[in-house]
């Protein structure tokens, strides 16, 4: 079954960052500097999250990541496929 999530970042180090990009934009629809809409199957996901959280210094980075049902209790404004709804999952 696919998944529909938003991820976000925020990252201090540029390396660390670098391979979290490369790393979302292998899976993602479409994106916006460090926020990422992803289209994924269970598997993908834990073995994405996995090689993020690798990556991510928990006393000066953030990840969010928001699962997203689509289309019941969500809404859009402007362009775009899907919009966030909850519940929401932050790893900091």
């Amino acid at each position: 079954m696919i998944n529909s999530c938003l991820v976000s970042y925020d990252i201090s180090d540029n390396r660390r960052r670098r391979v979290c990009l490369r790393k979302l934009r292998a899976y993602s629809s479409g994106y916006q500097k460090s926020c990422f809409e992803l289209l994924i199957n269970r598997t993908q996901l834990k073995d994405l999250l996995s090689a993020l959280i690798e990556e991510i210094n928990e006393d000066s980075d953030s990840l969010i990541l928001a699962p997203m049902k689509y289309p019941s209790h969500c809404w859009q404004l402007g362009i775009g496929s899907y919009t966030p709804c909850s519940p929401l999952m932050v790893i900091s």
